[in-house]
């Protein structure tokens, strides 16, 4: 299993306060299903307020965790996020 995260506009880019920045992150299952569910725990910046994060996910405190089940067969799965900069 491999796990990547994007961004738009690109990490390092200059952003200005109320700026949206959208992110990406995927999983890629190879070989097999998965046995036990996949957990992907992403932590924004503080500077970051999350404006909106797809199904399969929840926000809590400063993590957004995103939950593939057991039996997901191989591919790639994305989740796609919004935050706006503070």
């Amino acid at each position: 299993i491999a796990v990547s995260k994007t961004s738009l506009p690109a990490s390092g880019a200059h952003v200005n306060r109320r700026d949206t920045i959208q992110y990406t992150v995927t999983a890629s299952i190879t070989l097999a299903p998965t046995t036990i569910d996949l957990v992907l725990i992403d932590t924004p910046d503080p500077g970051l307020e999350i404006v909106s994060f797809p199904a399969g996910c929840t926000y809590s405190g400063a993590a957004l965790r995103c939950i593939l089940p057991p039996g997901t067969a191989p591919g790639d799965y994305t989740f796609a996020y919004s935050a706006t900069v503070r």
